[in-house]
């Protein structure tokens, strides 16, 4: 929090979190060679993360978001295994959420602004065979995505006039999951 008249540091708060929430993406991998996988993939997590600091006498502070959305580019190498497929791959790309700061003192207030960020990651998917639902394959994967996002900057909150708030934020996700396979190769 810094101070609107003298822009000096008033206070400042630091947390982290562990949260479990859901989301669907997609990707579409284009062989470019016999051990090489490209394309483009897309996320809409929903990870119901919320950072609140309550005070003495029921005053609160905090940020929040409901959905993050990441896109960009996957690259894959596919093996075979003795009984199953496998795929290591690895994504780099952007991620979008919007982020709420809500201020609960005399007054309470939500403000929402909008903050990018990029975003790496990498993964592993295996597809035992015989695996199938209504005739697709189906997959289990999981990865481990670092995204560093723009700090969220809130001026002049309703709830706390005079103040500026910089929020500054990097998320470490874990996903774990199933894939269905609507094509016929990797």
């Amino acid at each position: 929090e810094y101070s609107r008249l003298s822009d000096m540091l008033t206070s400042t708060l630091q947390y982290s979190n562990i949260r479990a929430g859901g989301g669907f993406g997609g990707v579409w991998n284009i062989p470019v060679s016999p051990g090489l996988l490209v394309g483009p993939y897309a996320n809409v997590n929903f990870p119901h993360q919320s950072l609140i600091r309550r005070f003495p006498g029921g005053g609160s502070i905090g940020t929040f978001d409901c959905a993050v959305v990441d896109f960009g580019a996957q690259f894959g190498i596919p093996w075979r295994m003795t009984d199953k497929d496998a795929l290591l791959y690895f994504q780099v790309g952007a991620a979008e959420t919007e982020q709420h700061l809500k201020i609960d003192f005399m007054t309470s207030s939500v403000d929402r602004q909008s903050i990018w960020g990029w975003t790496v990651g990498a993964g592993v998917a295996m597809q035992p065979q015989g695996w199938q639902i209504a005739d697709k394959r189906v997959s289990v994967f999981a990865q481990a995505n670092w995204t560093n996002w723009q700090d969220g900057r809130y001026v002049n909150p309703l709830a706390s006039q005079g103040f500026f708030y910089n929020v500054q934020r990097d998320d470490l996700t874990f996903k774990g999951g199933a894939t269905i396979w609507f094509n016929s190769g990797n």
